[in-house]
């Protein structure tokens, strides 16, 4: 399942994940730019396993440059850490976010392709899912 959107969330929960948890707690409250609701992969920031779970993607430069705005050591660490990953995105569990912004229709299909090689992260190619999905 995946559903390309725009609007906007609200982190209403310490995310989980592989940065460490005084990082991950500064993104709670802040509204971040959402670009889909997805299970279709959520990749540890650090090991590139899949989680799994439903998700928001959110685009990994805005999500930072929001980031950096509250606290510039956590937006440092991301970066130190090889972020963020032009055209990736982060995934937040949609346990973890409310939706504050209005949610339009579903994106154009050309935005589909740039939405999926954009989510595959760390140990994962996205350039071999392109081309298997390209056929």
């Amino acid at each position: 399942m995946i559903r390309l959107v725009e609007g906007f969330i609200r982190m209403t929960k310490v995310p989980s994940g592989e940065a460490p948890l005084e990082i991950r707690a500064k993104w709670f409250g802040l509204v971040l730019p959402i670009n889909a609701i997805h299970n279709w992969a959520n990749l540890g920031a650090l090991s590139g396993k899949n989680h799994g779970g439903i998700v928001y993607s959110v685009p990994q430069e805005e999500a930072l440059a929001i980031l950096s705005k509250k606290c510039s050591n956590a937006a440092l660490w991301w970066s130190l850490n090889g972020y963020p990953k032009s055209g990736h995105n982060f995934c937040f569990q949609i346990d973890e976010a409310e939706i504050v912004g209005v949610l339009n229709e579903e994106l154009p299909v050309v935005d589909v392709v740039k939405m999926f090689t954009g989510i595959l992260e760390v140990g994962v190619g996205a350039h071999d899912h392109f081309a298997i999905t390209q056929g």
